[in-house]
């Protein structure tokens, strides 16, 4: 028994191999789903990832001074100058004891502004400028470039289903 030229036995075929060629038919003429970029769940990554940089950053730097620490310092400066009113007797020993209670105070005054100083000039505020600057400009390339992407594969898409209308096998 010879076989014809395309090595085929004659006769019936085998189901499996029909279905096969028809699912192949069927999928060489349908339409492949495109993925596309998606600027919405770009986004949320991007701010998420910003986000939880935010928070390493603010937890990791230093805190500043307490500023209810300068109170205590303040109140005994204020109950000696009021023990020292008391003993005074007249102008000059009044200014004498203002004098002692600035004495007391200014050292408290210059803890706080130190500590406001501290707060203002932390590293955090320059940190938190680069980490949202940053995720801006990421996310704005990131959706740039994934629009150009879009662009080039509906066009691809665009030119793959007309050649397949143009050639139909």
């Amino acid at each position: 028994m010879s076989l014809p030229e395309n090595n085929e036995p004659s006769g019936p075929r085998p189901l499996i191999n029909t279905l096969r060629d028809r699912r192949s038919k069927e999928f060489s003429t349908t339409v492949k789903p495109i993925k596309l970029f998606d600027a919405d769940a770009y986004r949320a990554v991007v701010w998420i990832l910003v986000a939880m940089i935010a928070l390493f950053a603010w937890f990791s730097s230093s805190d500043s001074t307490d500023p209810k620490a300068g109170k205590v310092g303040m109140v005994a400066a204020e109950i000696i100058k009021k023990s020292n009113d008391s003993n005074t007797e007249g102008a000059p020993q009044q200014q004498v004891v203002n004098g002692w209670y600035v004495a007391d105070a200014l050292p408290v005054i210059s803890d706080q502004i130190a500590g406001v100083h501290t707060t203002v000039a932390s590293n955090r505020v320059p940190a938190f400028a680069f980490i949202f600057g940053m995720g801006f400009c990421v996310d704005i390339v990131g959706r740039s470039l994934g629009g150009i992407r879009n662009k080039r594969v509906l066009a691809a898409a665009a030119e793959r289903n007309a050649n397949a209308a143009l050639d139909p096998q």
